[in-house]
C-alpha cells in the first residue's frame, strides 16, 4: 500500500478498510507494527519530526484505542475518552518528549468524525443472506463460501403436466460450492424473508436443459445423494431466456470450480499419503538421503572373506551424487543365497572419529556374513526357495518428530535462529 503524503489516521484508515485490525492483542501488536514500518518508508520526512521512529508505532496503537474506546457500544457515554485524556496519555511517548498538540487534536477530530470501519467481505455479505433465512442448518457463512448469483426460478414437480408458476417460485441462491433453495416468507407471520426449502452440493452435479409444451426453458438438475448410489433430480423452469443462460452459466463456472479444487485435493491427500519423507543434508561435503523404508537386497555370499581383508571404503564416491549408505559386500561364493533386511540408518561421524570406526565395521560385516552363511545351511549348500520365510510388508513412511541427528557445527548454524524480524 502506498501511504505517501497522508496522515497518520488517515493511513490507518486505508489500511484498516482492506485489513481487519481485531483479534488477540499480539495479532493487533503485529499488524500495527507492520503498518508503521510501512508508514514510516513512505513518509521519512514524518519520521524526523519525531526523536524516535519508534513513536510512529505508539500513536498508532493509540489511534486504535481511541477508535474502539469510542465507538464501542459496551463503554458508557461518560466513561469515554475526550479530547483531554487522548492528550494527556501520549505525553512523553516520543523518548520523553510530546508529540505536537495540533498533531494529536487533529487526529481526534477526524476519528471522531468517522469510524475506522473495515470494508465487507464476501464473508459478511454471506451472513447478511443467512441471518434472512428461517428453518436452515446448515451454516453458510464459511470462509471458503461466496455468492455467486441469486435467480428466481419456478419448480417443476411434473415435467409433462402443466402447473401454476407461482405456487411453486423459488429463490435459488448459488454458491460457489452449494446451491441453497428457498421460497419467500409471508411478512406477517414472520421477520425473516426466506424459508429454507433444500441445498445441493455442486460436486458431481450434472444438469441439462429442455423444452416442451408446457415449459420453454427448463433446467433439470441431477444431484448424487450421499451414501448412496441413488440420484436427486430436480426440476426448474426460467422465467424467460436471458435469465436461464445467466444462471446457467454461472452454474457451469461454478461446477467447473469445486470439481478442480476436489481434484487438486484428492491429488494432495494421495501424494501426502504415499509420499516418503526424505531428509537430506551435508555429511562430509556429499548429500545423504535418509529414506526410513525397509530396504530388501538380495545377493550371493560366503564364507571365503578372510580376515584379512582390507577394509571397505566408507568415503563418498566422488563420481555419484549419493554415496552408498553401507559397505559393499565382501567376495562371494555361488550357489549360497542370502536374504538381508535391514532398516536404514545414517549417523554423521567426523573424519578423526570415521578412521577409528573403519576396522570395527570391517569386524561386524565379516561375522555378520558368516553367521548369516551358517544359519543357511553352511558353506557351498544351496537353500531351495521353498524354505525361505515370506517378507515382511514395507513400513508406512516415517513421520516422527523426534528423530535424532548428531550434533555437528553444520547442524548448529541451521537451528540457530537470526533473531531478525521483517514485517514490511
Amino acid at each position: 500500500m502506498d501511504f505517501s503524503a497522508m496522515e497518520l489516521d488517515e493511513a490507518l484508515r486505508k489500511f484498516q478498510a482492506h485489513i481487519r485490525v481485531q483479534g488477540e492483542a499480539q495479532k493487533v501488536e503485529r499488524l500495527i507494527e507492520t503498518f508503521s514500518q510501512r508508514y514510516c518508508m513512505c513518509n521519512p520526512e514524518v519520521v524526523r519530526q519525531f526523536h524516535n521512529p519508534d513513536t510512529v508505532f505508539i500513536l498508532a496503537f493509540a489511534v486504535i484505542l481511541l477508535n474502539t474506546d469510542m465507538y464501542s457500544p459496551n463503554i458508557k457515554p461518560d466513561r469515554k475518552m475526550m479530547l483531554e485524556d487522548f492528550i494527556r496519555n501520549l505525553r512523553g511517548v516520543d523518548d520523553g518528549a510530546d508529540i505536537p498538540r495540533e498533531l494529536v487534536v487533529g487526529i481526534y477530530e477526524r476519528i471522531q468524525q468517522k469510524e475506522l470501519k473495515s470494508n465487507e467481505d464476501h464473508v459478511t455479505y454471506v451472513t447478511k443472506v443467512e441471518k434472512s433465512i428461517v428453518g436452515m442448518k446448515t451454516v453458510l457463512s464459511e470462509p471458503h463460501r461466496r455468492l455467486v448469483c441469486c435467480s428466481r426460478l419456478f419448480e417443476v414437480t411434473d415435467v409433462n403436466k402443466l402447473q401454476k408458476q407461482a405456487a411453486h417460485q423459488r429463490e435459488v441462491f448459488l454458491f460457489n460450492d452449494l446451491l441453497v433453495i428457498l421460497k419467500l416468507c409471508p411478512k406477517k407471520k414472520s421477520s425473516s424473508t426466506y424459508t429454507f426449502c433444500k441445498s445441493v452440493g455442486l460436486l458431481g452435479m450434472q444438469f441439462h436443459l429442455f423444452e416442451n409444451e408446457y415449459y420453454s426453458h427448463g433446467i433439470t438438475l441431477v444431484t448424487p445423494l450421499s451414501g448412496s448410489e441413488k440420484k436427486q433430480v430436480l426440476h426448474f423452469c426460467a422465467l424467460g431466456l436471458d435469465e436461464m443462460r445467466k444462471f446457467v452459466e454461472d452454474l457451469k463456472e461454478s461446477i467447473a470450480e469445486v470439481t478442480e479444487l476436489e481434484q487438486i485435493r484428492i491429488e494432495w491427500e494421495l501424494e501426502k499419503q504415499q509420499g516418503t519423507k526424505t531428509l537430506s543434508f551435508k555429511a562430509g561435503g556429499a548429500q545423504v538421503s535418509i529414506h526410513n523404508r525397509l530396504q530388501t537386497s538380495q545377493h550371493y555370499s560366503g564364507l571365503g572373506a578372510e580376515r584379512g581383508a582390507p577394509a571397505p571404503d566408507l568415503q563418498p564416491s566422488p563420481s555419484r551424487e549419493q554415496p552408498p549408505l553401507l559397505p559393499p559386500p565382501p567376495p562371494t561364493a555361488p550357489g549360497t543365497l542370502v536374504q538381508c533386511q535391514q532398516i536404514v540408518k545414517v549417523i554423521v561421524l567426523d573424519q578423526p572419529c570415521l578412521a577409528r570406526m573403519e576396522p570395527l565395521l570391517s569386524q561386524a560385516l565379516s561375522c555378520y556374513t558368516a553367521s548369516s552363511s551358517t544359519a543357511l545351511g553352511g558353506p557351498g549348500s544351496p537353500v531351495k526357495a521353498a524354505h525361505q520365510p515370506p517378507l515382511p510388508p514395507a513400513p508406512p513412511p516415517y513421520n516422527h518428530p523426534h528423530q535424532f541427528c548428531p550434533p555437528g557445527s553444520l547442524l548448529h548454524r541451521r537451528c540457530c535462529s537470526s533473531g531478525a524480524r521483517s514485517l514490511v
